[in-house]
C-alpha cells in the first residue's frame, strides 16, 4: 500500500507551519504591554492564523478518515506505527477542537471573531462569562495536553529512528515530527522567558543537532533491525 499522498502532505506542512506561527503568535502576546497597538496586532493575527490552522486540520482529518492506513515505513513494526499514528490523530484532533475552543472564548470575552481583521461570525455571546469560563480553561488544557504529546512524540521518533532505522520524517506521519520540534522549541522559549531566563533553546537546539548526528552515524553503520 501506498504512504500517505501528495494532498496529505501538502495539508500536513500547512498544520504544522500554522501551529507554530500561532505558538509563536501566543507566547509573543502575553509578554506585550497591553497598551501597546502591537498586544491588539498579534490578537488579529491569532486570529487569522487560528482559521487557517482550522481549516487546514479540518482537511487533514477529513483525508485521514477517507485514505487507507499506509504500511510502515522500513522495518517499523506495525504495532510502532499504529502508535506513532495515534499521537498524531490526537494532536490533530486536540487542535481542531481547541480553535472551537478559541472561538467560543473570543465570544465569551467580546472580541470579535475575524480574519486578517474583518469580522467572519456574529457575535452570538456578547462578553458571556461563563461561556469565557469554560471556553478559556479548556482552551488552555488542551493546549497544554499538546505540549505533553509534543514531548511524547519527539522521543517515540527518537526512538523508532535508531531502533528501525527510518528517516525522520517516516518516523511519524510526515511532517509531524516538524511540527512537534518546533511547538517544543517554543515551549522551552517560554518557560526559559518566564522564568529566570537562560540559554533553554540553545541548549534544546544543541541536544536535538547531537542525537540527529547520531542517527545518521547510527543508520550508516548499524544492521537493519527486524520489526518487533
Amino acid at each position: 500500500m501506498a504512504g500517505y499522498g501528495l494532498a496529505e502532505r501538502v495539508t500536513g506542512w500547512v498544520v504544522a507551519l500554522a501551529f507554530f506561527a500561532n505558538s509563536w503568535i501566543t507566547t509573543r502576546m502575553p509578554r506585550t504591554d497591553k497598551e501597546l497597538p502591537m498586544r491588539e496586532i498579534l490578537r488579529e493575527w491569532h486570529f487569522t492564523v487560528g482559521w487557517i490552522l482550522l481549516v487546514a486540520v479540518a482537511i487533514r482529518l477529513w483525508f485521514w478518515l477517507r485514505s487507507p492506513t499506509p504500511e510502515p515505513p522500513g522495518a517499523m513494526s506495525r504495532s510502532a506505527h499504529a502508535f506513532g499514528r495515534l499521537l498524531v490523530l490526537l494532536t490533530y484532533s486536540f487542535i481542531f477542537l481547541t480553535c472551537l475552543l478559541g472561538i467560543g472564548f473570543a465570544w465569551g470575552s467580546g472580541f470579535p471573531v475575524s480574519f486578517l481583521g474583518v469580522q467572519v461570525l456574529p457575535d452570538l455571546f456578547t462578553n458571556n462569562y461563563r461561556l469565557w469560563k469554560f471556553a478559556g480553561y479548556f482552551h488552555s488544557g488542551v493546549s497544554f495536553t499538546m505540549l505533553l504529546i509534543n514531548l511524547t512524540a519527539l522521543c517515540t521518533a527518537t526512538w523508532y529512528v535508531f531502533r528501525y532505522k527510518v528517516g525522520w520524517l517516516q518516523a511519524l506521519p510526515e511532517p509531524f515530527i516538524v511540527q512537534a520540534f518546533l511547538a517544543f522549541t517554543m515551549t522551552v522559549w517560554a518557560l526559559i522567558n518566564t522564568g529566570a531566563g537562560g540559554p533553554g533553546v540553545q541548549v534544546f537546539w544543541g541536544l536535538s543537532a547531537a542525537v540527529f548526528a547520531a542517527s545518521i552515524w547510527w543508520r550508516g553503520r548499524a544492521p537493519k533491525a527486524a520489526a518487533a
